[in-house]
């Protein structure tokens, strides 16, 4: 259940959700087997971060700070399950000192986000059948599934970054 009402974001990367997608297959000892994905509510941009299972939170919030925070900026409001990755102590610091809300939700509550849990449906769809389609070279297949669907409508990649990226044209 949703703690608390949600207004529209005014701008980029203002109101985002995060949610995982699991089991994917891995390809070898330092292939990655879970994503981190995360939805700019205004824009409907989505970035998605390999990461691996076992991830302690800590590696979480390094993955989102140094992958999320210099490409986007701070979010106001934080849209998530309860996964405990994202309810721990220092997550919970972390959105103290940045002036980030945590809003969570019951997972699979489609009145709550129903949008974003569908594109989170259809990422993890995409990387699945990709990952699967190429098996024997995972470590190169993965990068290009990720860099895919976090671009695959220049529209939205040049309204989110002001510019057309030269390997899309």
């Amino acid at each position: 259940m949703l703690l608390q009402h949600i207004e529209e974001p005014k701008h980029p990367w203002e109101t985002i959700n995060m949610d995982w997608v699991t089991g994917l297959v891995p390809g070898g000892k330092e292939s990655f087997n879970v994503c981190l994905i995360i939805v700019d509510r205004l824009r409907k941009i989505v970035r998605c971060l390999p990461c691996h299972k076992d991830d302690t939170e800590m590696d979480t919030a390094l993955l989102f700070w140094n992958n999320l925070i210099p490409k986007c900026g701070v979010p106001k409001i934080i849209i998530s399950d309860r996964d405990p990755k994202f309810t721990s102590d220092f997550w919970n610091n972390l959105y103290d000192i940045l002036g980030t809300k945590l809003a969570f939700y019951t997972a699979y509550h489609p009145q709550t986000d129903g949008l974003a849990e569908r594109m989170i449906q259809i990422m993890d769809d995409i990387i699945s059948v990709s990952l699967q389609a190429c098996k024997s070279l995972p470590a190169i297949q993965t990068p290009i599934t990720f860099f895919i669907i976090s671009s695959h409508f220049l529209l939205l990649f040049f309204m989110n970054f002001k510019y057309l990226n030269f390997i899309l044209l």
